[in-house]
């Protein structure tokens, strides 16, 4: 009996003791799948599954690796035990997160910026070095993390060494050359991979794009790849020109590039081989346009730039004040927009082909700002075209604004292009919302000689003795021939038959507390005093909106030019009926245009232009117009 009762108890404890060492099963969700697989010190906060594993593999401490990463960083690069692309990438990791633990008191020592350049340092050579072919990542999770690790650690160095900069002597820009860095390192910066004619003065703020967030713009555009994406944000006029126009233009307002350009920065390390760059402590930080380079040279190797695109239009529109600007120039206010002003979104670029935009009554530049921002969202219009914002003042006569627009794009590209062979100065695109659709209409038709101006002067005939004055004046304004730069345009939304709201309550009020510049009724003395025996006061923009308006009634018999091909994109809220069918503001029957090339009718209330049926609608024409889509007939493009 004994006997059993200890065979009994052998086999219970045998038992027992493998049941500590058998595997179990464990359910996991995918949520916890993906983040075991791809959580990292950046996503997750801690060191990634791939890390632990190889330290674990060396004995090497978490806690102590992560509080003086030297050691152990060296440890996993002298292992034979582990690969040394996997050393690499735990290094990196390592130093990213004792550089980010030491960033938080004192961001800009000469510790935390030691670090930030190992970590750069280890990433760059895991790509750069030791693989064969930086060129093309390998579908490994590791290569993203590798990449990141880079990006991140690149951005963090460029911003440290610009407030350094900025907390030192600043008052001598600085264009290349050494850089305010931290002891033990020597760090010169590259500014040649940015354009000549652009952005080449040192900014007042270096931002870094994976900083910064928008709400208002619905899509942000931008590229995989090495570098740190950043926006420059230079001083007032960098680029461009805000002074009086030659006499010859004396309509014409400035222009000047968007301030706030988008750069991508590089971390070169200098050394032949991985372990000369492993040693290293000198680097040129490169500085690079997106928009001109996709890739860069990197020890051999066509290395792709990252890239954003839409940070530095966002930072520029948050900053501009647009809103609040548009009221005051169409009240004509105290310092309010008097001249146009045209904003390239980009440093002009003679092989990028112009689209123009011109926004509506009581509206800026703001107006277009999913509209650019998507339609430069397509990497092949990107390639092709640059986007010009034009920015005037919404409550002067149609017929003035018309010039001075007109005058502002031929100064701006006579200065950017002197000769006129580029191909920016030909095959223009121009696309007008609203009553920007109706300045469109003017740049590319024909007065038909005198015709326009003889029949205004005909409308006014007995208003006034000075009949030689009221023409000398207004020959200039109604006196035009199509614009030969103009190929394409495309009109949205706009009332080219007047619109009846111009006459509601709302229209009065805006007339009664709108004014025109005093210079402008000294400029047309004569003519504003004939148009005051005819309304009491010289024309407002939103009278020459009025269904009964002469103006309006005489620009929409005037031919368009047969070398301009032209679509609309109409809006209407409610598509049963089209005879009577209005987009709250424009009907129909007014957007309609005979001859359009397409016509594309959305439902859609009068800001049409946001809305991505006409993105497409508009990425498509210029896809056609840049012979990248075959065309496609108007009754196939309506709905």
């Amino acid at each position: 009996m004994a006997q059993n009762i200890n065979r009994v108890a052998a086999v219970l404890c045998a038992a027992l003791l493998s049941g500590c060492a058998m595997v179990k099963i464990k359910n996991v969700s995918p949520e916890r799948y993906f983040e075991q697989r791809r959580g990292d010190i950046l996503s997750t906060g801690e060191l990634s599954p791939a890390t632990r594993q190889e330290m674990g593999l060396l004995s090497l401490d978490t806690k102590a690796c992560l509080s003086a990463p030297e050691s152990c960083s060296g440890t996993l690069i002298e292992s034979d035990e582990i690969k040394t692309e996997d050393s690499l990438a735990a290094s990196a990791e390592l130093w990213v997160a004792y550089a980010a633990e030491v960033s938080r008191t004192s961001p800009d020592s000469d510790r935390t910026m030691d670090a930030w350049l190992k970590a750069a340092r280890y990433s760059y050579a895991y790509f750069l070095v030791f693989q064969q072919s930086a060129s093309s990542l390998a579908p490994r999770e590791r290569d993203t993390q590798i990449r990141d690790y880079y990006n991140y650690s690149v951005e963090n160095v460029t911003a440290s060494l610009f407030r350094r900069y900025r907390q030192g002597d600043s008052a001598n820009p600085i264009t290349s050359g050494s850089l305010p860095t931290p002891a033990g390192w020597n760090l010169r910066l590259d500014m040649s991979g940015l354009r000549e004619n652009g952005y080449v003065s040192f900014p007042k703020e270096l931002l870094a794009a994976s900083s910064i967030g928008f709400g208002g713009i619905r899509n942000a555009f931008r590229r995989d790849g090495f570098g740190a994406e950043m926006v420059a944000v230079l001083p007032a006029g960098t680029f461009g020109s805000q002074t009086s126009p030659p006499s010859d233009l004396p309509l014409a307002g400035g222009y000047s590039a968007m301030p706030a350009p988008n750069v991508t920065c590089l971390l070169d390390f200098h050394g032949d081989d991985l372990q000369q760059v492993l040693a290293s402590r000198s680097a040129t930080l490169r500085a690079f346009d997106p928009l001109l380079e996709s890739a860069a040279a990197i020890k051999g190797e066509n290395v792709p730039l990252a890239a954003n695109f839409t940070a530095g239009y966002g930072v520029w529109l948050a900053r501009s004040n647009f809103a609040t600007e548009a009221i005051r120039t169409l009240l004509d206010m105290d310092k309010s927009l008097d001249k146009p002003h045209l904003y390239m979104l980009q440093p002009f670029d003679p092989n990028r082909r112009v689209v123009l935009m011109l926004h509506g009554l009581a509206s800026s530049p703001e107006a277009w700002v999913n509209t650019a921002n998507d339609v430069l969202g397509d990497d092949e219009l990107r390639a092709r075209y640059q986007v010009w914002l034009m920015y005037y003042p919404t409550n002067l006569p149609l017929p003035h604004n018309h010039q001075a627009i007109r005058q502002t794009v031929l100064r701006t590209l006579k200065d950017m292009d002197p000769s006129g062979a580029a191909k920016a100065s030909h095959g223009m695109v121009v696309v007008g919302h609203s009553m920007g659709g109706l300045l469109t209409r003017l740049m590319v038709s024909s007065s038909n000689g005198s015709h326009l101006l003889d029949q205004t002067l005909q409308e006014l005939r007995g208003k006034g003795d000075d009949t030689n004055k009221v023409r000398e004046e207004l020959a200039p304004l109604l006196e035009f021939d199509p614009m030969p730069e103009v190929r394409r345009a495309v009109f949205i939304a706009t009332p080219h038959m007047g619109t009846p709201s111009a006459e509601g309550v709302l229209a009065a009020i805006v007339s009664r507390l709108s004014s025109i510049p005093q210079g402008l009724s000294t400029r047309y003395s004569a003519s504003a005093a004939v148009m005051a025996a005819v309304s009491g006061r010289l024309p407002l923009s939103i009278d020459n909106l009025k269904e009964s308006d002469p103006f309006v009634k005489d620009i929409a018999e005037l031919p368009i030019s047969p070398d301009v091909v032209y679509h609309s994109i109409i809006a209407v809220k409610n598509p049963t009926n089209l005879a009577s069918a209005t987009d709250g503001f424009v009907p129909y029957r007014s957007a309609h245009l005979a001859g359009a090339a397409s016509e594309k009718v959305i439902v859609s209330g009068h800001s049409v232009q946001q809305t991505p049926e006409a993105v497409l609608e508009l990425r498509r024409i210029l896809r056609m117009d840049a012979g990248l889509e075959a065309p496609q007939s108007e009754s196939a493009r309506s709905e």
